[in-house]
């Protein structure tokens, strides 16, 4: 009985780390309505449904898909800063909120007009990349650490705004970046 349970504990670790975090993931789809989905403080893969809906990924390093509908994203708890992970936050189509609240976070806003908001609850150390997508979307990313902004395709109307620190990256297709000094 020993040894099997060895063999087992030894496949385990294999598969995990051969095929990554995303065996070792909570698979979550949320029930759409517009009832909040929750996640884990493991590490999560959650599937919104196209209606809209607030998702909260809490701890771990989590894969977050908004779909359709107007979505709140929150990669990490804002009130427990021990539980932050490295999130992917992908809004989908759709006027979204995408906040990673710590860790080093990549957002995908997609279509729509976004908010994405890499900077708040940061902690230093923590490197966001943002892809805001198509749309006339709002970039927030001061956390004093050099983050990689890219504000996608906005509208000749209004097109895209980007609040960054001057350690950031921020590519030429953010029209109206406020850079702030870096603290």
């Amino acid at each position: 009985m020993r040894r099997i349970t060895l063999l087992l504990a030894s496949m385990t670790l294999v598969l995990i780390v051969a095929g990554g975090v995303a065996l070792a993931a909570t698979i979550i789809s949320c029930p759409g309505s517009g009832a909040d989905c929750f996640g884990t403080n493991d590490d999560d893969k959650i599937k919104g449904s196209n209606s809209s809906e607030k998702i909260y990924a809490s701890g771990g390093n989590d894969t977050v898909a908004g779909n359709a509908g107007q979505d709140v994203l929150l990669g990490d708890d804002p009130t427990d800063r021990t539980l932050d992970g490295n999130d992917k936050l992908d809004g989908g189509p759709g006027d979204d909120g995408l906040h990673g609240y710590g860790g080093s976070d990549t957002f995908v806003g997609g279509g729509g007009a976004d908010i994405i908001d890499a900077g708040d609850g940061e902690s230093q150390g923590s490197q966001n990349t943002v892809k805001a997508g198509s749309g006339d979307d709002d970039v927030f990313s001061v956390n004093g650490v050099p983050d990689t902004i890219d504000c996608g395709t906005g509208s000749e109307i209004r097109g895209d705004s980007a609040v960054v620190d001057s350690l950031d990256t921020v590519a030429k297709n953010c029209e109206d970046p406020t850079i702030v000094t870096a603290q």
